[in-house]
């Protein structure tokens, strides 16, 4: 906190009351101008007996050196996150669109346009850059956020979003990054600075004030034959200039904007996001990164998650480690990933998730159960002729029959079980 300057103590008195009469009279002085219409206003208003200021707690940065803290403002019955959580969701395509040049959503995402890249561009000289910009959330200016935010509508040439125009957001924007209050220790704070990490909008902020930082560097990197990516505070780049060289450039782009600084490292094997990046004379090899802070579970034996939820965590996993090892294409699809490429040692073999890959689900089960029944009763079973509808040298294993595979079966294709299992008329 002392070493951004982005919040200003006020003292032991709760500012909730007056938060939220300001956040209903915006709202409601906007409805009547007509710039939000009746439903976007009930939407929007707090409700007074529900609200509550945020609070703030610090998460370790386990993966670096010291362990800093990164602060974080719950605010999830704040007045103005519902404001925020409007915003972000008009806001955040019109980035993603801005910037699908320039950004990334993870590491799969680079690793893909590096392969290509790397086809025709690495040479044995190529130099890799990994940069981090320092507190990107609480050092970017408020007023500079609004700007930002002007400078993407011109760029799309944009009147209106979502019907609103394009002042209305600005001035609600505004509202949200001033309005930010927490409690900490009994004491009362306000961020005069940046954005509450834990507010939906101040990421697609964040994002937009970062891409017009970022497009000369951008331009300048990519004019010289090389890759320019970022995934939020996060930069990689790619150079044949020397260490000496790209050590000056960073100093340049340090003066860029007194609100970010970046730390960059360069050389021909670095580690980015979850992705372990090497170039071997002119040979790239990549292969899965895990921070000195990673744990060798990804949920306990005990947890209670959803098998959606966990059968996620265990596909995404297997995808990824034989993604990054064997420099494959990614496609939309993990069917192509094989489950014994990754050992599944995190989990319980009693609690690995019914969809997992090589375990088919509960109802997978019952459907092929439920056809094998079907074919003992159609093979013979009942004392019932059948007419013959499809013949066919198989072998049946079930407890009661056994057919060899020369024995020729009649099999009668009429299903003799309704959805709910029960057996059908006609049928012994």
């Amino acid at each position: 906190m002392e070493k951004t300057k982005a919040y200003e103590l006020l003292g032991p008195d709760s500012p909730l009351q007056d938060l939220v009469q300001r956040t209903n009279r915006l709202l409601r002085r906007l409805w009547i101008e007509k710039k939000l219409t009746r439903t976007q206003l009930e939407k929007l208003l707090v409700d007074p007996a529900k609200g509550e200021l945020a609070h703030l707690y610090f998460l370790p940065k386990a993966h670096k050196l010291g362990a800093p803290l990164r602060p974080i403002v719950s605010g999830i019955k704040s007045p103005p996150m519902a404001i925020s959580k409007f915003l972000d969701k008009c806001l955040r395509p019109l980035f993603d669109q801005m910037a699908e040049h320039s950004s990334i959503k993870g590491g799969i995402y680079l690793l893909n346009k590096l392969q290509k890249w790397a086809r025709w561009r690495l040479a044995t000289t190529t130099h890799f850059l990994t940069v981090d910009v320092s507190d990107l959330y609480t050092m970017i200016p408020q007023d500079g956020a609004v700007d930002a935010l002007r400078k993407l509508f011109s760029h799309l040439k944009l009147t209106n979003v979502s019907g609103l125009s394009i002042e209305t957001i600005l001035e609600l924007t505004r509202f949200v990054l001033e309005n930010n209050y927490f409690v900490l220790d009994g004491l009362y704070y306000r961020q005069i600075r940046g954005g509450a990490m834990g507010s939906p909008l101040t990421l697609t902020i964040a994002n937009v004030y970062m891409f017009f930082y970022e497009r000369p560097i951008a331009k300048m990197i990519k004019r010289q034959g090389g890759l320019y990516y970022r995934y939020i505070d996060d930069i990689f780049m790619t150079s044949t200039a020397t260490p000496e060289k790209i050590k000056d450039w960073v100093r340049h782009w340090n003066r860029l904007d007194s609100n970010i600084q970046l730390t960059a490292q360069i050389s021909q094997t670095v580690d980015f996001l979850d992705i372990h990046i090497e170039n071997k004379n002119g040979v790239l090899e990549t292969s899965v990164f895990h921070k000195p802070s990673h744990e060798p579970y990804y949920l306990p034996f005990s947890s209670l998650s959803r098998n959606s939820s966990t059968g996620t965590i265990v596909s995404g996993r297997i995808f990824v480690n034989s993604a990054y090892q064997r420099n494959m294409t990614i496609r939309p699809s993990i069917d192509h990933v094989s489950a014994r490429s990754v050992q599944l040692t995190h989990f319980h073999p009693r609690q690995l998730p019914d969809n997992a890959p090589g375990r088919p689900t509960k109802s997978t089960l019952r459907r092929q159960r439920r056809k094998r029944l079907e074919m003992v009763y159609a093979c013979g079973r009942g004392t019932r002729k059948r007419q013959p509808a499809l013949q066919s040298s198989i072998r049946l294993a079930t407890p009661r029959h056994t057919v060899n595979v020369e024995e020729i079966v009649v099999i009668d294709l009429r299903p003799c079980f309704s959805p709910r299992g029960e057996l059908l008329e006609g049928f012994p």
